[in-house]
């Protein structure tokens, strides 16, 4: 199982801590296999315990394992498999997602606004205008944060879906600050979440850092959809 897979399914597990070791080892995967526990440790200002029981949470014998995994998946060639079992997971994932909060807030609603800064963040977000235009939802899309600081000033018991198919943890500043009113959606691959969000929308992906998969987003939106018309 992919370290990525290992995080989504424990992910309710981890702590700030776990997702600083998981941030720090997804930044230095060519260079992880020649070091030791220690030095990571030292990296990090953690103890080699705390990198043990990180590898515990994640059913990882230890730091030998760890490295071996990482080590795979850095040289594997993605294969047409690895697709294919990534949209059995995408659509397992949404199917096993608890819904009810969120389709009760669309259909209350019938407005959705997303945020989505970024190239192909925004080709996302137009797939998601496209499915649920179907249904009459208004689809209004915020491309840059100065758009997005703008709405979050008028919005009221509205939907904010924010798209984030970067891991690095840095979101808008304007999300810092607490909005009662606005039901915030995350889809987004599993990371460390510094801002509050309503509903979290992990979405399992085939992970390359030569390039970003948007199929999977696209197809756990159309999952969400016929979900929706079928509940």
């Amino acid at each position: 199982m992919r370290i990525q897979d290992r995080i989504q399914k424990h992910k309710a597990k981890l702590t700030s801590t776990d997702w600083m070791i998981y941030d720090y080892l997804d930044k230095n995967q060519k260079e992880l296999p020649e070091w030791t526990m220690e030095r990571i440790a030292q990296d990090l200002h953690i103890s080699t315990t705390t990198l043990f029981r990180f590898c515990s949470k994640l059913e990882i014998s230890g730091f030998s394992e760890l490295k071996a995994i990482i080590k795979n998946e850095s040289q594997a060639i993605l294969t047409q498999a690895d697709i294919s079992l990534n949209y059995h997971q995408v659509v397992d994932y949404i199917y096993e997602y608890d819904t009810q909060e969120l389709f009760f807030r669309m259909n209350s609603s019938k407005k959705i606004y997303i945020y989505a800064d970024g190239e192909v963040e925004l080709r996302v977000a137009k797939e998601i205008q496209r499915i649920f235009q179907q249904s009459n939802f208004q689809i209004y899309l915020l491309p840059n944060e100065l758009a997005l600081t703008s709405s979050l000033k008028q919005l009221t018991d509205e939907l904010l879906w924010i798209i984030k198919l970067s891991d690095d943890g840095q979101f808008p500043l304007a999300l810092y600050t607490n909005h009662k009113d606005i039901y915030k959606i995350l889809l987004a691959p599993a990371q460390k979440v510094n801002v509050f969000f309503d509903e979290l929308l992990f979405i399992p992906n085939v992970y390359r850092k030569e390039f970003k998969m948007i199929t999977p987003y696209i197809l756990a939106c159309e999952i969400l959809y016929l979900k929706l018309h079928l509940a």
